[in-house]
């Protein structure tokens, strides 16, 4: 896809970096920038290598929001406090109530943050393990079969 030259002008503008800039807050990987951007993700690349804003934008910012949800998914992995504010009203006025409360740690959030930080300690549990369970089940089930058939020697017990 060849992009015209108006179109390479606005991408490298600051309109078209703080456009590029939020697409990858949102968190859109390169290839979902340069699509939206109507250009491949190599024509993308090709342009943030000539053009520091461009590369700022496209880059530094998704680096950014990744940093934000990793420290977002570490909260939720450890639990964290925060304070609730609502304003009561009452035939004496209006009056703010402060609640401090404490969110319990997410298992889900513990096992995707271990699963991926420390997959070969904590990341077994994809098809291989499903594989190994087959085997250990289908050679179970063959003992099962052979003592309900009196062969126990047959069946390896």
């Amino acid at each position: 896809m060849q992009l015209a030259k108006t179109d390479w002008d606005y991408w490298g503008s600051p309109d078209g970096c703080a456009q590029l800039e939020q697409w990858a807050r949102e968190g859109l990987g390169v290839g979902a920038i340069a699509r939206k951007a109507g250009m491949t993700e190599r024509a993308l690349r090709a342009r943030c290598a000539i053009a520091p804003a461009m590369l700022n934008a496209v880059c530094a910012d998704s680096q950014a929001a990744d940093r934000v949800l990793e420290q977002t998914l570490f909260e939720l992995a450890r639990g964290f406090e925060y304070t609730e504010r609502r304003v009561e009203t009452s035939e004496r006025g209006e009056k703010e109530v402060v609640t401090h409360k404490r969110a319990p740690a997410s298992l889900s959030a513990i096992q995707f943050w271990l699963k991926n930080r420390q997959p070969e300690r904590w990341g077994g549990h994809g098809a291989e393990e499903e594989d190994e369970n087959d085997g250990f089940l289908q050679a179970l089930g063959q003992q099962a079969a052979a003592l309900w058939t009196g062969g126990e020697d047959d069946a390896g017990g």
